[in-house]
């Protein structure tokens, strides 16, 4: 379990440029500016498996999970109450590309490609965008 960090960037992990697995691993009240609990960035696949749940987390791009040009698998998971808030906070910059606060409550997907099978997304929010999750430039 992971609960209660923070950090600027994915609050509990941030995966670059490398490959995850996680099973039966909580991840709960982490708190970042981007990605709540896990930050992936530059080519990166995580895999969050059963067992797995990304609960109660926040932050003001993908409350749970922010994933800039990565891949990400989830399977048989739970992603609940997580939280992305909008406020005077200055705006999340990444690679000169200037993002609102208030998107993807649960999951900020940018240049990603996203599978998800029996994945549970329960209570969410966000202030601004996708309340479950925002994607841009992305495929689900």
């Amino acid at each position: 379990m992971l609960a209660s960090t923070q950090a600027e960037h994915g609050g509990a992990v941030i995966i670059n440029n490398s490959t995850a697995s996680l099973r039966h691993t909580t991840f709960t009240s982490n708190t970042a500016v981007a990605g709540g609990a896990i930050t992936t960035y530059a080519g990166s696949i995580l895999s969050l498996g059963p067992g797995s749940s990304i609960t109660g987390n926040t932050a003001f791009i993908g409350g749970g999970v922010a994933a800039y040009d990565s891949q990400l698998i989830l399977t048989a998971c739970t992603l609940a109450s997580n939280k992305a808030p909008a406020t005077s906070v200055a705006p999340a910059v990444k690679f000169m590309e200037v993002l609102p606060a208030g998107l993807g409550g649960a999951l900020f997907a940018l240049d990603c490609s996203v599978r998800a099978a029996g994945a549970r997304w329960l209570n969410n929010s966000a202030d601004g965008f996708g309340g479950g999750g925002y994607l841009q430039r992305s495929a689900l």
